[in-house]
Formats: structure tokens, sequence, C-alpha cells
């Protein structure tokens, strides 16, 4: 009986990691970044970028997507407030 009981526990843990990844899979949150150039040092939000890691080391307003935030002379991207 306890190796079924502690089967039962690791099948419904097994599930949950299953509904976190699914979450996360389906979550379509972007990512924040800030400028690598010296003279900028802004944040900016990258709606198309949910994984950090496949962002380069070094990092440049330039290369936003978004044609109204790719350039170190455009203001900071306002950061949503934590509830």
């Amino acid at each position: 009986k306890e190796l079924t009981k502690e089967s039962g526990k690791s099948l419904q843990l097994s599930q949950k990691m299953q509904k976190l990844l699914e979450t996360r899979i389906n979550t379509t949150e972007g990512t924040w970044v800030q400028c690598d150039h010296p003279d900028c040092n802004k944040r900016r939000y990258l709606a198309d970028v949910i994984d950090p890691s496949e962002l380069p080391e070094k990092w440049y307003c330039s290369m936003n997507k978004d044609p109204k935030h790719n350039s170190c002379e455009v203001e900071e991207d306002d950061q949503p407030d934590d509830d």
C-alpha cells in the first residue's frame, strides 16, 4: 500500500508540474532588458522575447524590433506597477 500511496503522490506532483509547464509555455509575457550603451542604460520591454537567454550578451536599443522604441533617443519604457 505504501508504494501505491507514494506512486499516487508522484503522479499528482507530475500532473502539477505539467500544468505549470503548460502555463509557462502559454504565458505571453515578454522580457525587460537594459541597453548596454554607456550613455543610455534605458530599460526596454520586448514583448516578443519570453526567454531572456535568447538575447545576446550585449543588447542595445537599436536591436529592438519595436520601431517606437529602437533608439536611445526615445524615452525609457514605463514599467508596470506590481500589484
